[in-house]
């Protein structure tokens, strides 16, 4: 009996040792560089950001989305990939199933799912095959997803979107290959007009903001990461610090209002004054806006040097407290549009709102740090019951992400 123990025991120790070498052993995963993945793909051919958004077509007024005759998407057929940095970072929340890559020519998001920083990390190459992948138009944005897709929002109204995420992980490892890890390098606009391969983040300033961002280049610059210096932040249409209402930033015939919470269920959508960088209460998100501009005499939201900030009610620093009016801060961000349509004029019959979407908090820095921020005595004597009552349909606590 003492035998046959000794010899179960033997095996089994045998068998332990076994499958530890085999863990041991387990390759590491790759790393792609261009001639690992010439290698593995040698029939793909690389194109550029900006070929690939030229294939697309422009963008402008294109962003309607109610049915699908006005919903725009190109399914790619050709064996072809873009390589670049990732620009985003979703860890703190903020960026939501989305992955932002950046070559010399444009920016592009590419819709993955959540978590993507634990594999891609900023200033990380990758490599996006594209074949049998869509580019799609939202709102005048482009992404790279998989198949368009359509739903209801809570108020019974149908929604088209041009492409989808790529949720699952083995389609995700089937088009996006992780390369070596670099750094994101911020330069000013003349160097990268000099050579565009040296900066990937161009500075954008007081003095240049209509030259880098001007009508004839805007689209070209949508889905890059790009440095916003000496941007001022300004209440409207919602009483300051000082108890100072400005009139709020027209949209068309629309009036919008910062900071703000905004809720896209009801119909009209309800937006209210808010002193959070987002709505987090009690289990339940909205997304937040600030105003950052250049063109502090703006009266429309489409006006060049008018900037929407919009922080997620599931971001990790949705409940910091707004800042004051007229601080000066300096932003790194995504730099996008949401507008139906749009020619880039500004002015009441254009309806763009340009935004800005953060990765971290971090990448907000305000002039005066900390004390930029409204104290939380401050944000309890502005804020009205009003503003905390949400006109909630359900209760459940969901909110439409991406609306």
């Amino acid at each position: 009996m003492k035998l046959t123990k000794i010899l179960v025991l033997l095996v089994a120790a045998a068998m332990s040792v076994g499958c530890y070498e085999k863990y041991d052993d387990v390759s590491p995963a790759v790393v792609y560089d261009d001639g690992v993945f010439a290698s593995q793909f040698p029939d793909s051919r690389r194109v550029t950001v900006a070929e690939l958004k030229a294939m697309f077509g422009t963008i402008s007024n294109t962003g309607v989305n109610s049915s699908w005759a006005n919903t725009k998407y190109l399914q790619i057929e050709q064996d072809i990939y873009i390589k670049g940095k990732v620009t985003s970072d979703d860890e703190q929340g903020n960026i939501y199933k989305s992955l932002y890559v950046q070559d010399h020519t444009g920016g592009i998001e590419v819709k993955l799912t959540n978590g993507n920083y634990l594999r891609y990390r900023q200033g990380q190459w990758v490599y996006v095959r594209l074949q049998d992948l869509y580019l799609g138009n939202y709102r005048m944005m482009l992404s790279i997803g998989g198949a368009p897709t359509e739903s209801y929002n809570k108020a019974g109204e149908h929604k088209y979107y041009a492409n989808s995420n790529l949720e699952n992980r083995i389609t995700i490892a089937e088009h996006v290959f992780a390369g070596e890890q670099d750094e994101l390098r911020t330069g000013s606009y003349d160097q990268w007009k000099a050579d565009p391969m040296s900066v990937d983040i161009i500075t954008v300033t007081p003095e240049n903001y209509t030259t880098v961002l001007g009508k004839s280049v805007r689209e070209s610059m949508f889905g890059r990461l790009i440095r916003f210096e000496g941007l001022t932040h300004r209440y409207a249409g919602v009483a300051n610090e000082q108890g100072v209402t400005r009139p709020g930033l027209k949209s068309g015939s629309f009036e919008n209002i910062y900071p703000s919470w905004l809720y896209t269920d009801p119909r009209p959508t309800v937006t209210k004054g808010w002193y959070h960088w987002a709505y987090s209460v009690n289990g339940k998100s909205l997304y937040g806006s600030m105003l950052f501009v250049y063109d502090t005499s703006a009266e429309y939201c489409s006006d060049a040097g008018v900037y929407s900030m919009r922080t997620s009610g599931y971001s990790r620093f949705a409940k910091r407290n707004a800042p004051r009016d007229n601080e000066k801060a300096n932003i790194t961000a995504i730099y996008g549009i949401y507008a139906q349509r749009s020619d880039y004029t500004g002015g009441a019959n254009d309806f763009a709102s340009y935004q800005l979407s953060v990765s971290r908090v971090e990448d907000v820095e305000f002039v005066n740090g900390d004390a930029a921020l409204l104290t939380d005595a401050e944000v309890e004597e502005l804020t009205t019951d009003d503003m905390r009552t949400v006109p909630w349909i359900d209760d459940d606590g969901e909110d439409l992400i991406g609306d």
